[in-house]
């Protein structure tokens, strides 16, 4: 199972950079569309949620609107066994 660090989902959510959030967006496609899950420990999703608040100054409803507007919600599910809690997976 793939799984994804806090600054490849800040490129993809913040879009401030054009030739890294076209290579976060390939390498996210390219995991989902093979059928692979691509698992988002929760410790990343508490750090972006963290960054977009102190750095990009954003608040509650922005952090969302961006998370749901990338898809990134309403594909996520939470990641069977051990990792159940922790880890949130897109895909499968």
């Amino acid at each position: 199972m793939a799984a994804v660090d806090t600054n490849v989902l800040v490129r993809r959510l913040v879009r401030d950079d054009e030739q890294q959030e076209a290579l976060v967006a390939a390498l996210i496609s390219g995991v989902v569309d093979r059928g692979e899950p691509l698992a988002i420990p929760c410790s990343v999703s508490l750090e972006l949620d963290w960054v977009l608040r102190s750095r990009y100054r954003l608040d509650r409803e922005a952090v969302l609107l961006r998370v749901r507007s990338s898809g990134g919600a309403g594909a996520m599910r939470r990641a069977p066994s051990a990792t159940a809690g922790r880890t949130a997976t897109l895909g499968q």
